[in-house]
């Protein structure tokens, strides 16, 4: 939000800053403008009184220049030369100064002392050369003082600019806090509380009232004791979906500053969580209708979990957390491959999630005692004795207290192993080996497909 707001006030001040120097320039080519104009119409009352200049003399024409000039400004500088350069004529003000035009344009800004600088026009009668010049003290001053009124202007333009756009930040952020607590308690698994957001911005509102909603429909599901899997499935799939297309619309709005892209982030990361969750229950509902599709078949273990493996230290690696096969002795075993990835997969995830930076998890497959075994173990907290049955049961979590910055998952993953195991004929258990925890899968090496 701060990076935000800055970026709007130099924005503001600069194109107030623009606007204000265009004004600038256009008063100034209009000052110009009339100063010439003004210099064409005396130019023309002056050259029609003139003749050729070969018959008149300059005490011919002073008089009749005087005369023509009577109505001028005491300001107004005239001086007339002939076909041969010669000065024929000079008015008393110029105190013996020439009008020095060097350009070839008919309009020009000179210097005659370090106090006097003039605006010439030029304009030719015949073969009379016409120089009328104005001083443009009056001209500097006006442009002196538009300077001054602009950077007025400006700054207060300024001021405004970063008033408004503290009042729509802070207005902004109350309505994200809000959403980001609920956030909050949706990650927690408290659904009693609603969004109270004000304001006009439709797909803000649209987003709140969507989430309100699901929170309502969601709440009864997850708490009732009858048949809690089969009515969150229904209501949690229904309401995951139609969250997309408010998300969607709220993209736009969520690019215009950092701190609406966080929140989003936050939004986006519960509709994941309730996706997973709807994958969750949809998965233990079937499999408590004996519905679920369980397809063993051969499969080389060692190069199947080695290559798990390699895969697993590339997501690892944003953790800085190394993953080890310390050994795969397994040989070739008759399992299902996409489930048996999905149980490493929810191990791999959950050992990540408390493995602090710089530390490991192991995996390692063997056989032994006609069983083919497959531990993963990591180095965080561990659990308590009580938590290690406990954590395979439908939506039961540990928070891991002390552990900073640690997210507790929906309570699925190591039900979903468990599941996993017993299509197979075989167990899982926690245990903490000293350091960390170890979780273990113990299948029998002869598994029937009819399982």
């Amino acid at each position: 939000m701060n990076r935000f707001l800055l970026r709007f006030v130099v924005f503001a001040s600069l194109c107030l800053a623009g606007v204000l120097l265009l004004i600038g320039a256009l008063l100034a080519w209009r000052l110009n403008q009339q100063i010439d104009t003004r210099h064409h119409r005396q130019s023309e009352s002056i050259g029609w009184i003139l003749g050729d200049p070969t018959s008149v003399t300059a005490n011919a024409i002073a008089p009749k220049i005087d005369a023509a000039s009577a109505g001028f400004p005491e300001t107004v500088f005239i001086q007339i030369d002939d076909g041969a350069g010669n000065i024929r004529y000079r008015s008393k003000n110029l105190s013996g100064h020439s009008l020095v035009f060097p350009s070839n344009s008919l309009h020009q800004d000179v210097v005659v002392s370090d106090n006097l600088k003039l605006r010439v026009s030029v304009s030719y009668h015949g073969t009379w050369r016409i120089l009328i010049a104005s001083p443009l003290n009056a001209y500097h001053d006006t442009l002196s003082d538009f300077g001054w009124i602009a950077a007025s202007v400006w700054f207060c333009g300024t001021l405004a600019s970063y008033a408004g756009a503290r009042v729509f930040v802070r207005r902004e952020r109350l309505r994200l806090h809000s959403l980001q607590r609920v956030i909050s308690q949706v990650n927690a698994d408290q659904l009693d509380q609603r969004i109270e957001l004000s304001g006009d911005d439709p797909a803000l509102s649209g987003l709140v009232t969507e989430l309100n909603q699901l929170f309502a429909r969601l709440e009864p599901a997850l708490q009732s004791s009858q048949d809690p899997m089969e009515q969150a499935w229904q209501i949690v799939t229904a309401e995951v979906n139609a969250l997309r297309e408010p998300l969607q619309r709220l993209e736009p709005m969520l690019a215009k500053n950092g701190e609406a892209q966080r929140q989003g982030a936050r939004v986006r990361e519960a509709v994941d969580r309730l996706h997973r969750m709807t994958e969750g229950v949809d998965f233990l509902s079937r499999f408590a209708q004996g519905t679920v599709i369980f397809d063993p078949q051969p499969l080389d273990t060692d190069a199947w979990l080695k290559e798990l493996v390699h895969d697993a230290n590339l997501l690892a690696a944003d953790q800085e957390v190394r993953v080890t096969l310390l050994r795969a002795e397994a040989g070739v075993q008759s399992v299902d491959p996409a489930l048996l990835r999905q149980l490493f997969l929810h191990l791999l995830s959950n050992a990540l999630a408390v493995s602090p930076k710089g530390s490991e998890i192991t995996v390692e497959a063997f056989s032994a005692n006609d069983r083919w075994h497959l531990a993963v173990a990591d180095q965080g907290p561990g659990l308590p004795v009580e938590q290690h049955n406990r954590v395979f049961e439908p939506f039961v979590r540990y928070d891991h207290p002390n552990l900073v910055g640690y997210q507790p998952g929906v309570g699925l993953g190591l039900t979903l192993c468990q599941r996993i195991a017993e299509l197979h004929g075989g167990n899982i258990r926690a245990r903490n080996p000293g350091v960390g925890l170890r979780v273990a899968l113990s299948l029998p090496e002869k598994i029937k497909a009819d399982i």
